[in-house]
């Protein structure tokens, strides 16, 4: 059967330019909205922002790395394409749409009993297989009572 969706999706220049940019408000805006005496309460912030910049810098989360999306048969399928080889198994996923914009699309998968979310932005592909994943995530996840599909 004919395969419809066969998008290869890197890391969105877009997303981690946008992560920085909020690392760097909540930094600045923390530090200038209490005095300085009052410095040690923000450790605990300080500890959570550098251990997700930590991961956002090294690539570990997962709409930071190489992804391969595949719809067949009526299946989703998922490939990380990141990491050693035996780790790139094909992986089958239940997706369910959550916003679908000419520019991004935002849905949550099934993987390992675990909901997780996937953001992908119009960057982080080539036009025709953004085209063709938001057509089928549209058709796919169509509700009774949407008129519009959307």
């Amino acid at each position: 059967m004919y395969n419809p969706v066969n998008a290869r999706v890197l890391p969105s220049r877009l997303l981690t330019a946008g992560q920085y940019g909020l690392h760097g408000v909540l930094l600045l805006v923390s530090l200038i909205s209490i005095p300085a005496v009052f410095y040690h309460y923000l450790i605990p912030l300080f500890a959570v922002q550098a251990w997700h910049f930590h991961r956002l810098y090294h690539g570990r989360l997962l709409y930071l790395q190489t992804r391969h999306w595949r719809f067949h048969n009526g299946q989703w399928t998922l490939q990380v394409l990141q990491g050693p080889v035996a780790s790139q198994v094909v992986n089958e996923v239940q997706v369910e749409l959550h916003h679908l914009w000419p520019s991004l699309a935002i849905f949550r998968f099934k993987l390992d009993k675990r909901w997780r979310w996937e953001i992908i932005v119009r960057d982080a592909v080539d036009a025709e297989s953004f085209r063709q994943m938001r057509a089928v995530l549209n058709l796919s996840n169509k509700r009774p009572g949407d008129k519009h599909g959307n």
